[in-house]
């Protein structure tokens, strides 16, 4: 996991404990070399003022962003490993840090991108809970993300729904995304399309037997 120390972001050395190889491997280390390139002072030297006038320069928020760019990055090849609980940690831990010190995102997208794959880390970990509070959150935001990823959060909300008996609410977000697939097909593969028609008529029926 990488940290910031003093100032200065760390990554770790021993890439075996990963259990990347590969493709991966490649771009963990592509992340790992531009997180090394960010520098940060580490004030030793330096006064109240000139401190201060660092933290609010152009610079050092230029080089958070960045930074939170590159964690973002490496939460998604993570994911993409099936390294769930490493993903939530390093969102978790950015998101704290952003909130404890105020810093806001440039990117639009970008908090509200951790807040969806928060949902789906915790979803695939079967933690529903945590995976519904990071939908709704996203959802809630509603800050025009692309069309296919709004079907990815809208699908991952069902199916935590539907996991946890909530069998009305389920069927209202597939539903939803059945007639998001009708108007955009280009957005959803026929497996795709096909897996929410069985969600639907499967969640239906589920409704009617407990009615």
């Amino acid at each position: 996991m990488f940290e910031t120390k003093f100032g200065t972001p760390q990554v770790p050395t021993d890439f075996n404990c990963l259990s990347l190889a590969g493709d991966s491997l490649r771009v963990y280390d592509e992340i790992a070399s531009e997180i090394k390139s960010i520098k940060f002072p580490s004030f030793g030297n330096q006064s109240l003022s000139e401190i201060l006038a660092f933290i609010r320069s152009n610079e050092h928020h230029d080089s958070f962003q960045k930074l939170n760019r590159l964690y973002y990055s490496y939460a998604i090849l993570m994911m993409k490993n099936n390294m769930y609980e490493e993903a939530i940690t390093t969102m978790e831990r950015q998101l704290n840090s952003c909130n404890a010190s105020g810093f806001t995102f440039r990117d639009p997208f970008l908090k509200s991108r951790h807040h969806m794959q928060l949902g789906h880390s915790y979803r695939h970990l079967r933690i529903n809970d945590k995976a519904l509070k990071y939908y709704e959150l996203v959802l809630g935001e509603n800050v025009g993300l692309p069309l296919d990823e709004h079907v990815g959060i809208l699908v991952g909300y069902g199916k935590v729904l539907d996991a946890m008996n909530n069998y009305k609410d389920a069927l209202y977000q597939y539903i939803e995304v059945s007639e998001i697939y009708i108007n955009n097909s280009s957005i959803c593969s026929a497996d795709e399309r096909q897996d929410i028609e069985k969600c639907v008529e499967r969640v239906f029926m589920q409704r009617i037997s407990i009615d």
